[in-house]
């Protein structure tokens, strides 16, 4: 089973222009930025018993499948 790592972060134009800089980036190439549109459809039980326990069953296409993923607010 492949595992998925995801991390979102925000910031500024301003800091995102200092971290550039950060010698970190000049022995790691930077690609551009890609867009994916994903289409998801969110599933639960009448009575919300999935987001009560901060659940969540998504079903994912991505390019010609479909991936079924179920988060946990742990």
């Amino acid at each position: 089973m492949a595992t998925e790592t995801e991390l979102k972060l925000r910031i500024t134009p301003e800091h995102l222009a200092r971290l550039r800089r950060h010698r970190l980036f000049k022995t790691h190439q930077l690609t551009a930025p890609v867009t994916r549109h994903l289409h998801n459809i969110y599933f639960d039980t009448p009575k919300l018993d999935l987001n009560k326990h901060e659940m969540a069953l998504r079903l994912r296409r991505v390019g010609g499948r479909w991936l079924q993923t179920l988060k946990g607010g742990g």
